[in-house]
């Protein structure tokens, strides 16, 4: 679905060139999508902590974390409190930039409590076969120029699978974020620094 969509987005708005950012399924897309279908219009491809396979206890993790009950919290400090054990492991924010990202993760119920802020059914209507799933075929048919971020601490992005995706593609660049796991957020200077000087 969200292969499509993202054909249907750039149909609409004409794009013959461009570069591509994609985070954890983001990063998927973006190999598939320059594997073939938009081989000629991507330039440049950065993947950002994810690979052509995801290993099962990651998947399980994420699938738990995405289909489970969604925590619930009377209080906006109590639902930021709840990202911050969360997402530390995405790499250190000042209290501002925490405050920013409650804002624009949060969503409040019915019942006037603070919930998290996307999809429930996300899981469901993405690729069911994900933990099946092989994209080393189409990783290498990938032409373009290719920058990999990994975060050190991941479990999504394993050594292994890194070692295996450089001897695919030699060329590729390589950056590893040392006391970020799943995924480097973007947010943090020697995060933005890497994909900024491959994209100029």
């Amino acid at each position: 679905n969200y292969v499509r969509i993202a054909q249907e987005i750039c149909a609409y708005f004409n794009v013959e060139k461009m570069d591509w950012i994609g985070t954890s399924m983001g990063g998927i897309i973006g190999i598939i999508l320059s594997s073939g279908p938009f081989k000629e219009k991507i330039q440049r491809l950065v993947i950002n902590d994810i690979g052509p396979e995801i290993p099962a206890p990651a998947l399980q993790r994420i699938i738990n974390y995405v289909s489970g009950v969604q925590p619930e919290f009377d209080t906006f400090s109590g639902y930021e409190n709840y990202l911050k054990e969360l997402y530390l492991i995405m790499g250190e924010r000042t209290k501002e930039e925490w405050f920013e990202m409650t804002c624009r993760s949060l969503r409040r119920k019915d019942n006037g409590c603070f919930t998290v802020h996307f999809d429930p059914d996300i899981i469901q209507i993405s690729d069911e076969t994900v933990p099946a799933m092989d994209l080393w075929e189409m990783f290498r048919q990938v032409e373009c120029q290719v920058l990999l971020l990994h975060g050190l601490l991941s479990d999504v992005l394993t050594a292994d699978i890194v070692e295996r995706m450089v001897s695919v593609h030699p060329e590729m660049k390589l950056v590893t974020i040392p006391d970020c796991g799943h995924a480097p957020g973007l947010h943090l200077k020697h995060h933005q620094d890497p994909v900024l000087d491959f994209l100029t």
